[in-house]
């Protein structure tokens, strides 16, 4: 099942070396050249489209080296340079590469040692399958940079966003939510997150958890009360946090302040009922100057004639009234 060249005299010792390898294994001699190979790589070979007649045994393993250099495979170059350096100064190598296949992604660890066979250098090479480690190392680095993402954005966020357990305790509190309520990150954590319901609010946290949980529950209106007391009205947008299994550990809350929109419509809807009380004060006065004229007129010219002069010295006044900011006006001014 081993495969050599002549270029180096092998015996049977180095062949029983590397065919007890489970690695990928092959012998290079000095110059690079394949001299012998292990069981292992010739079913690589067989099994990835590779060279079934010689496995590659009598080509230059540094020339296809170079080849993947030109071809821009990454850690090509290193490894060349790397296997030149062992094969010169005896210095052991060591590194990863990419070897992908047909629809299929494949990362190997290549160690290089070199030895001597009779008086000659050469490179024992061993190549291992290390796709499932370095897989699980790049999700690993995935979600690292996602989690350093996920915090820098809740860091820098405007917007309130905090984290409370299944029992309703604080498990996180970002700067907007400072902010907001007043509270240090030292002060809120632990604390349940009632601290900053009203006295009298209707709805408890575990409530709350219930309903998101349940999933019936993913944004609601409510009043929430600062360290010094202040109201804060707040829409809260809610999502139960999982793990990989699928178990919920905590809830995540995104406070966004609308207490000045709230504080607008109130003055909104104060300003619009003072504006139909003082139509409808408008209105009944008109209708009582109506009557008033209509009594004391005795043809429809004088009517006529009396009610607008009425509506007009009714408009003079309601105009000195606004221009006076509705407190008091000179009787003067209405002559």
């Amino acid at each position: 099942m081993l495969q050599s060249t002549q270029s180096v005299a092998l015996d049977a010792s180095h062949f029983e070396l590397i065919e007890a390898m489970t690695d990928e294994v092959v012998i290079l001699d000095a110059t690079g050249t394949i001299v012998a190979a292990n069981t292992a790589w010739k079913l690589f070979c067989e099994e990835n489209g590779g060279d079934l007649k010689s496995h590659y045994v009598g080509a230059n393993y540094f020339d296809i080296c170079k080849l993947a250099v030109l071809d821009a495979v990454v850690q090509a170059e290193a490894v060349l340079d790397g296997l030149r350096t062992a094969l010169k100064t005896g210095a052991p190598f060591e590194g990863e590469y990419p070897c992908d296949g047909p629809g299929v992604r494949r990362w190997f660890q290549l160690n290089a040692n070199r030895m001597a066979i009779r008086g000659g250098p050469c490179l024992l090479l061993q190549h291992r399958n290390v796709t499932t480690r370095r897989m699980a190392h790049d999700d690993i680095e995935r979600a690292h940079l996602q989690a350093e993402t996920f915090a820098a954005l809740v860091a820098t966020t405007g917007e309130a966003i905090l984290t409370y357990d299944l029992e309703g305790c604080i498990i996180s509190w970002n700067p907007a939510a400072e902010r907001l309520y007043g509270y240090t990150e030292q002060e809120a954590l632990g604390q349940s997150v009632e601290l900053l319901y009203p006295q009298d609010w209707p709805t408890s946290v575990l409530e709350y958890r219930d309903q998101i949980v349940a999933g019936n529950l993913r944004q609601f209106d409510a009043v929430r009360v600062a360290k010094d007391g202040t109201k804060r009205h707040v829409t809260i947008a809610c999502t139960p946090i999982r793990t990989l299994s699928g178990d919920i550990v905590s809830i995540s809350n995104i406070h966004h302040d609308v207490t000045a929109t709230r504080k607008a419509e109130e003055v909104r809807d104060l300003v619009s009922r003072e504006v139909i009380h003082r139509a409808k004060n408008m209105l009944s006065l008109v209708t009582a100057m109506q009557r008033q004229t209509a009594n004391s007129a005795k043809s429809l010219a004088e009517f006529n004639k009396s009610f607008g002069d009425r509506i007009q010295a009714l408009a003079r006044s309601t105009d000195l009234l606004v221009d006076g900011g509705w407190s008091s006006v000179d009787l003067d001014q209405l002559a």
